[in-house]
This record gives structure tokens, sequence and C-alpha cells, in this order.
């Protein structure tokens, strides 16, 4: 699947945004986590780099994307990076507990 692309014009998009669209912050879920996600692809952003409770995970350009993660608590966030994979400021983050 391709990458989805917000179509917004005007102020919000005049620097790169990511924004994650499930799940929500603070859900419970299972083990297996689909990561659905938009962010702006101009600017400079190419794609997003993973972290999990604040480790590098693995770069993608893959929408969405599965996560396996263990029980308890932890914090999943994307930024954006360039094509050679230098991080912009652009970040989205959730909270979830996994069961």
């Amino acid at each position: 699947m391709g990458a989805t692309v917000l179509a917004l014009s005007g102020a919000a998009w005049e620097k790169p945004e990511v924004e994650i669209l499930s799940p929500k912050n603070g859900a419970v879920v299972g083990k297996h986590i689909l990561v659905k996600y938009a962010f702006h692809h101009e600017w400079r952003a190419d794609h997003v780099h993973v972290f999990v409770d604040g480790n590098f995970l693995m770069s993608t350009h893959q929408n969405p994307l599965t996560l396996t993660l263990g029980k308890g608590v932890h914090t999943i966030m994307l930024r954006a990076a360039t094509v050679h994979h230098n991080l912009l400021k652009a970040k989205g983050s959730v909270s979830v507990t996994v069961n």
C-alpha cells in the first residue's frame, strides 16, 4: 500500500507534520498493532523512522505498518526523515497498553 497523504492547504502544512491516526492515544491493544499514520511528503520529508519506548526500531515507507510488542505500556513515536535519513522535527506519538 502507498503512504497516506493528507490533502490540506495553507499554514497546516508549511512544515512536515506526522499524525498517528490509529491506534489512538491510551488505547488498549493486542500484541500485533496496526499503526496507520499520515504525513506530508513535501518539505524534505520522505519517510518515517519508528521508535518504541525511545528506541529506534526501523525506517519505513510502509503505511499502515504492523508492530509486535510485549505486554505493558509502550510509547510509539514516528518521526519524519529525509531521503538521507536525517530526522526532522515533525513527529507524532501515542501511548498504548498491550494486553
